[in-house]
């Protein structure tokens, strides 16, 4: 989660027609003042297979799990990095074989449907609400849950930037236009730079859900773009540049895998800066919790590993995976 070193982290600034276009042929570029050329936001292509540099094995062979292991476990988009970590630190698992352990559904409740069906014993998802309950419970799942993490959507800035903090509300009229320049907020007179990400990311979801609770963004007049020949003339997004006048987000379980800068601020929301105990508490605004759900009296060998994840070594492995860990673990 949040250590001492903090991470740069490519982000998007997005334009008013911020559609993915991934993987399509490219006609025209689109500069920064800088005349850079343009380079897409990193995170889209390693999502699916971030590592962290500093690798190592941390499990001790006290317990073991097995390939077989990971073809009863269910997760989600965001917790497929908590079932990669425990797949490379139990079997081994590399870019190229990592897809063979995954059985990765598109939200929580089809998770809960894949232990109905006997898809899989054990699934990562969101901490069950009573809608998601109350759903198990109508297709004849009584669901047992345990919290094995949390996370949380972290701002940043450079650290030449003057403002270390912002309010929920600061942040809203920044990402909606009403705020447009950093003198608003404390900061020196200069233009925000407010950077999205890509509309298919875990942080831009969790961004308009959690922090515009339905408000509109507004479009970046700065936006860093690509275009394609299809789609609408639909934009591939570029990544954050870190300036005095940027500010970004990204999930927390990113800042473990990208590039270590002391030039990155983080910035507090509401006075609280996001470390692991501000987020498991709840005092950090923007936070997930991440739970292991099996069905009540189901199979035993799913216990047994949610077990283990509750335990110191299970704990620091989910740490390990760029998690805040849902109890304090050696080294916070």
């Amino acid at each position: 989660m949040i250590s001492k070193v903090f991470t740069a982290l490519p982000l998007a600034v997005l334009g008013a027609a911020a559609a993915g276009c991934a993987g399509l042929m490219i006609y025209s570029n689109m500069f920064y003042d800088s005349g850079s050329d343009f380079i897409e936001d990193r995170t889209i292509s390693t999502e699916s297979d971030m590592v962290r540099e500093d690798w190592q094995k941390i499990q001790s062979g006290k317990f073991s799990m097995e390939h077989l292991d990971f073809k009863s476990i269910s997760s989600i988009h965001e917790t497929r990095y908590i079932t990669q970590e425990l797949a490379r630190q139990f079997c081994g698992a590399d870019r190229d074989t990592l897809p063979s352990y995954m059985n990765e559904t598109n939200d929580s409740l089809s998770a809960i449907y894949d232990i109905k069906d006997g898809v899989s014993d054990l699934a990562f998802i969101v901490e069950p609400d009573s809608y998601l309950t109350a759903e198990a419970e109508k297709i004849g799942i009584e669901p047992e849950s345990v919290t094995i993490a949390h996370d949380c959507l972290v701002f940043f800035t450079s650290r030449d930037n003057p403002v270390s903090g912002l309010t929920q509300d600061q942040i809203r009229d920044i990402y909606s236009g009403k705020i447009t320049n950093w003198r608003e907020v404390g900061g020196n007179d200069s233009k925000i730079l407010a950077y999205q990400r890509d509309h298919s990311t875990d942080s831009q979801r969790f961004m308009e859900r959690a922090v515009m609770k339905g408000e509109n963004m507004a479009s970046a007049a700065d936006s860093y773009q690509e275009h394609s020949v299809t789609h609408d003339y639909a934009p591939r997004i570029g990544e954050y540049r870190n300036t005095e006048s940027s500010i970004g987000y990204v999930m927390g379980y990113c800042l473990e895998r990208l590039y270590s800068s002391e030039d990155i601020k983080i910035l507090c929301v509401d006075g609280v800066f996001p470390d692991n105990r501000a987020v498991r508490n709840g005092w950090y605004p923007f936070t997930q919790t991440y739970c292991a759900v099996t069905a009540k009296g189901g199979d035993k060998r799913a216990e047994e590993i949610c077990s283990y994840l509750l335990s110191d070594e299970g704990q620091q492995i989910i740490q390990y995976a760029g998690f805040c860990p849902a109890r304090p673990v050696k080294g916070e």
